[in-house]
């Protein structure tokens, strides 16, 4: 009999770490050829998610946030 993947349902179902290395495998997958259309990095896999890290390239100081300067208090 060859040695499949996965157990058939009539054997007594799946083996839960087969079926999580699957979808691990999947993700990772996914995640890897999704990494370099974005042009981010990969940062974690975690069953059938995915964490992509890209940096802003905006150059507008407009948006970053700034401490105010010490002001005087009204009596």
């Amino acid at each position: 009999m060859e040695n499949n993947i996965f157990k058939s349902v009539a054997f007594g179902g799946f083996d839960k770490q087969d079926v999580i290395g699957y979808i691990e495998r999947t993700a990772r997958e996914a995640a890897e050829a999704l990494a370099p259309l974005t042009r981010s990095e990969i940062v974690q896999v975690i069953g059938t998610k995915f964490v992509l890290y890209r940096p802003s390239h905006k150059k507008d100081k407009k948006d970053k946030i700034v401490l105010a300067a010490d002001r005087k208090k009204r009596p």
